[in-house]
């Protein structure tokens, strides 16, 4: 009998809140998926990500799109992404954690930008101590004991790592303006946007359009979980939107895809797991 996928997403203890966005854990073993089954629809991202592949691989797209390209590394790190598709190379066991980026430079030494677009090898890119993290959560026996270990691996190496300057910002939601972000970096306004990418990797528009979309995939989920039907329009006003307009555009930038098409995925396509799991984020 074939098993369906499992994906569970935990947010971290309160005390490592500023650091990680979320963890991640996902096992397709004995389900038998196949042809667009095996694809992987994923947002564009600011988030640095950390990756393990126990069982099977990720392959990006051939240039065609039609076929895996690229067999992507087992032990991975993602710098900021734009809307990307992946292909699982069979059966999958994978384990990931979404970092802030100003996190991520604290605990590693490597800057965001440094990391753009870019899906590197983390055994030629790491320092030895991110290494021997690597090396630690290859042979945890669980979920909860790799994140035991990440946890341990921050007290260590950003332990005096306490306040997020994302973390911050996005409490403004989109709200968050250059004034704003000046006050946070406690800099000139004219300093605030060069000071932002150096810290976070991206800009404050960026991090505006982050803030829009994390209101505007809530307030979907809402709808959906109420039964309601969906409206753009009442979406994109208390999302912080201009118009429908606006929100559309902003869908397809980060998505890459239409809203219609997104929500017809969300509902129907093995590909959009990782929407679906977003809407039940575990605490752990």
């Amino acid at each position: 009998m074939l098993m369906r996928p499992t994906t569970t997403l935990w947010q971290p203890k309160s005390r490592w809140s500023s650091s990680v966005y979320a963890y991640l854990g996902r096992s397709t073993l004995n389900c038998g998926l196949s042809g667009k089954e095996l694809e992987n629809r994923f947002p564009a991202t600011s988030f640095i990500s950390l990756h393990w592949f126990f069982v099977g691989a990720a392959a990006l797209p051939s240039v065609d799109g039609s076929t895996p390209g690229r067999v992507l590394p087992r032990r991975l790190i993602i710098g900021k992404q734009g809307p990307t598709v992946t292909h699982s190379c069979g059966d999958i066991l994978y384990f990931g954690i979404s970092m802030y980026p100003d996190a991520f430079a604290a605990a590693f030494g490597i800057m965001p930008r440094d990391l753009e677009g870019q899906f590197l090898d983390a055994d030629e890119v790491l320092p030895p101590h991110g290494i021997a993290l690597f090396d630690a959560i290859s042979l945890a026996s669980s979920d909860e004991e790799r994140m035991a270990l990440f946890e341990e691996f921050l007290q260590n190496h950003a332990g005096d790592f306490k306040v997020s300057l994302w973390t911050a910002a996005l409490r403004a939601g989109a709200r968050i303006s250059v004034s704003l972000m000046s006050r946070l970096l406690k800099v000139g306004q004219r300093q605030t946007i060069r000071a932002t990418r150096n810290a976070l990797g991206v800009g404050v528009s960026d991090l505006r359009k982050f803030a829009r979309g994390e209101a505007a995939f809530n307030e979907l989920n809402a709808s959906l979980e109420a039964s309601r039907s969906v409206s753009l329009a009442d979406i994109a006003a208390h999302a912080g939107y201009a118009d429908q307009a606006h929100l559309s555009r902003e869908c397809k930038a980060v998505t890459g895809q239409t809203p219609g098409a997104f929500l017809r995925e969300l509902e129907e396509e093995e590909s959009a797991w990782i929407y679906r799991a977003s809407k039940s984020i575990r605490r752990d």
